[in-house]
């Protein structure tokens, strides 16, 4: 899910469902360039850390491991 990702102010700008309030979070991320950059180096690195390779990989190993021993 997106919460999963998008925690408000650190990786991103989560927004009610508004057209208003998209807009307003647009323009205040263009306006910032050194916040947007921050948020996105820290969306980044949560996307690799959650969702990267080396944890689908050691995710199937733990499942695999567990079917093994059942």
């Amino acid at each position: 899910s997106a919460a999963e990702v998008v925690e408000h102010g650190v990786t991103g700008l989560a927004v009610p469902p508004d057209a208003g309030a998209l807009a307003a979070a647009l323009v205040e991320l263009l306006l910032d360039v050194d916040r947007r950059s921050v948020m996105g180096r820290a969306a980044a690195d949560r996307a690799v850390e959650r969702f990267g390779s080396a944890r689908l990989v050691t995710g199937h190993a733990v499942l695999y491991r567990r079917l093994l021993e059942s």
